[in-house]
C-alpha cells in the first residue's frame, strides 16, 4: 500500500533531484499511514502544489489531512476558477 505510482516517482526525481529519495519516503509513509486520503490523485496534488520545494511537502500533506479538497483546488485550479490540470490522471512527461 505504501508504493507510489511510477509517474509520481519520476516527477519527484525531476522536480526535487537530490531531495527526491526523502520525498519518496515521506509520501510512502503518508500513503501507508493514511491510505484513506493518500490516493494517487492526492499524491500528485502534493507534488504539483509543492513546485519543487521540499519544505512545502509537509504543509500540503497536512492540508490533505485537514481537507483534501483545498489541496485539490490549489494543485488543479491554481489561482483561477478554471481547472488547469486533472491530477486524477498520471503526470505527462
Amino acid at each position: 500500500m505504501g508504493e507510489l505510482p511510477e509517474d509520481v516517482e519520476r516527477r519527484i526525481v525531476r522536480d526535487f533531484q537530490e531531495e527526491g529519495p526523502r520525498i519518496v519516503e515521506t509520501l510512502r509513509s503518508f500513503r501507508s499511514l493514511r491510505p484513506e486520503i493518500a490516493n494517487e490523485r492526492i499524491l500528485r496534488c502534493v507534488i504539483q502544489a509543492a513546485s519543487g520545494d521540499e519544505g512545502k511537502i509537509a504543509r500540503y500533506i497536512k492540508l490533505a489531512e485537514i481537507d483534501w479538497r483545498d489541496l485539490v483546488l490549489i494543485a488543479e485550479y491554481g489561482r483561477g476558477q478554471v481547472r488547469q490540470r486533472d491530477l486524477s490522471r498520471p503526470f505527462e512527461e
